[in-house]
């Protein structure tokens, strides 16, 4: 989580992913960083700030344009070793606001410079650095305002369905989660712990045990995320487990798994079906199958891999 959550070293002015949405203008950093060239005075401690910020956005191991990872430690790293709390910082991009306050102060004092040498009344100024900011918001193509949108409709294929529900993936990422949240919501029993509610950790620590010693969660788990393995066995008991905490479906929808995540869908779909038999409903983008204990001891289920 936390690495799909840091920042390439190419932000802010450059970025995709998890920073696609956070870049600053081009003309923005070029009126608050170039000038830093001609001296710093007065300007280090916010020189300092936006350099805070930016080297703890990117997390706690350097990540390369393109998602590669590189295994370099960064000082976030360090950070969530020893520092109380530190740990439970999840989403390194969220520092970028260190970078805007520092970046911020920095405009203005150097648009400021700027008006003073020039000779521009102050009014002026303030307003070619308006239409500064306004070129960068064409540049970055941000849709402002944003356009409102009603939320989808519920599914057919999940409206009546009754007690706690296993959702698919388990442990998604935290941009899939919010379709998770919107079924909950939409179910009547949303996660009680926000975004990252579902995360092991996050929760308190009883329900981080069992979510771990569960062996079907662990599959499923498993199954999402080491695609080249051909099968996975669930032992029954593991389902009883379930039955007895009160869950009682399981289900899936397409809108995770699309493109290259395609695979993984097919995966889950395998694995659950094997262990529970065909959905109870089913209309080809979304799933749902009753909870019930396999009658054999254990399940080995086949599943299809990135070679099929």
């Amino acid at each position: 989580l936390v690495r799909a959550h840091s920042l390439a070293p190419t932000w802010p002015l450059l970025a995709e992913g998890a920073g696609a949405d956070l870049r600053l203008g081009p003309a923005f950093l070029l009126v608050a960083l170039v000038p830093l060239l001609g001296g710093l005075r007065g300007k280090g401690p916010w020189l300092a700030l936006t350099l805070t910020g930016w080297v703890l956005s990117l997390g706690p191991a350097l990540v390369l344009p393109g998602g590669r990872a590189t295994g370099l430690p960064l000082p976030y790293a360090l950070f969530q070793a020893h520092l109380p709390f530190f740990s439970r910082l999840w989403w390194p991009n969220r520092f970028d606001v260190l970078v805007v306050a520092g970046t911020a102060v920095l405009f203005a004092l150097h648009l400021d410079e700027i008006r003073a040498e020039i000779g521009l009344s102050a009014r002026r100024a303030a307003l070619a650095g308006a239409a500064l900011l306004a070129v960068d918001r064409l540049v970055l193509a941000v849709p402002l305002p944003l356009p409102a949108s009603a939320p989808p409709a519920v599914p057919a294929v999940f409206a009546d369905l009754d007690g706690p529900v296993i959702q698919l993936p388990v442990q998604p990422e935290g941009h899939r989660f919010s379709f998770h949240l919107l079924q909950q919501m939409a179910h009547g029993q949303p996660t009680l712990y926000g975004l990252g509610g579902h995360i092991e950790g996050h929760a308190p620590p009883a329900w981080t045990r069992f979510v771990r010693d569960n062996p079907f969660l662990v599959a499923l788990g498993a199954a999402a995320r080491e695609v080249d393995r051909p099968s996975l066995d669930v032992p029954r008991s593991a389902v009883v487990a379930l039955r007895e905490a009160g869950f009682r479906h399981v289900t899936w929808d397409a809108v995770h798994f699309r493109g290259k995540e395609a695979i993984v869908g097919r995966r889950l779909r395998a694995l659950v079906t094997a262990v529970l038999g065909a959905p109870a409903a089913d209309d080809g983008a979304h799933a749902a199958w009753r909870l019930v204990p396999p009658t054999a001891p254990a399940v080995v289920a086949r599943l299809p891999t990135p070679g099929d």
